[in-house]
């Protein structure tokens, strides 16, 4: 897609790549790690990350960061944390719950591919996606674990019978929303606690992806892939996953982007969707 300009009367500024953790060399050894595990059978997904390092000649400005980001994601959900002189910033499309009464809605969103200009070529892009076997087993992956957190809380667990295809400005996604009938006794801790992280962001099983990651990514996470949201008096509530976020402080950035490794996966292709997802980041940012 054509690089798109939220209404701004500040011309975009440049940004310069500081740091990329791992580089390109460096990412194709952790996918096939992943890979090797997959292999051996102790995982059947990893969700591998990157961090890209940004700087700008002034500050950011987080007003006009977070006005730019809801013109070019409507779609999305804005969150902004602030600790001392830092700033944390997402524009996520990913919920992890909706909780309404007893009620709830979680979102299965794993298989990537990117838009293109050409609304043709953009819907041959979105068919091929849903007719991948490698993609669908992704998100059946994930599926599969939140049907399997839900059991634990939750009756009357209701899945899409095939996934439907979510459209940004810079990527679509395979999209399932799982609704369940919530037992008495569950609230928005519990139901965190049963479904983060998902194998969308972290990988299947969930113990073991999540050993393996805190020794094979060469920086920690952070808030990335973290959830925040609102939670009302009687604990109910929605939150969400922290994805296509930043780390800001005074000129610099820290982005974050990851990819579900499966059997099958390329690492090259894998560090492509990552530049895709960075790009969403990586524009807003350019009107700060």
């Amino acid at each position: 897609l054509a690089d798109p300009q939220p209404p701004t009367t500040r011309a975009p500024v440049a940004l310069a790549r500081c740091d990329n953790a791992p580089d390109v060399a460096g990412w194709e050894r952790l996918v096939e790690a992943a890979l090797a595990e997959i292999a051996a059978g102790r995982l059947a997904k990893a969700v591998v990350s990157r961090r890209l390092r940004v700087a700008a000649a002034d500050p950011f400005d987080l007003d006009r960061l977070m006005s730019a980001l809801g013109e070019l994601f409507p779609s999305c959900q804005l969150v902004h944390l602030r600790r001392d002189e830092t700033s944390f910033v997402a524009a996520t499309p990913e919920r992890l719950l909706t909780q309404r009464g007893d009620e709830v809605e979680v979102d299965a969103i794993a298989g990537t591919v990117a838009r293109a200009a050409d609304p043709g070529r953009d819907a041959a892009l979105a068919e091929a996606l849903l007719a991948s076997t490698k993609d669908r087993h992704e998100h059946d992956l994930v599926i599969e674990a939140v049907r399997e957190a839900l059991g634990h809380c939750a009756d009357e667990i209701r899945v899409p019978p095939s996934p439907t295809i979510m459209q940004l400005r810079n990527a679509q996604h395979l999209w399932s929303p799982v609704r369940a009938r919530l037992h008495p006794d569950s609230d928005v801790f519990r139901l965190a606690e049963l479904l983060h992280p998902t194998p969308a962001t972290n990988g299947e099983p969930r113990a073991a992806a999540s050993a393996w990651l805190r020794e094979a990514e060469p920086f920690e996470r952070g808030w990335y892939t973290g959830a925040a949201g609102i939670v009302a008096p009687d604990l109910t509530g929605e939150l969400w996953v922290l994805l296509r976020c930043a780390r800001l402080r005074e000129a610099t950035a820290d982005l974050y982007a990851g990819a579900g490794i499966v059997a099958g996966s390329d690492p090259l292709c894998e560090w492509q969707e990552t530049e895709d997802k960075l790009a969403a980041m990586l524009t807003a940012l350019r009107f700060a």
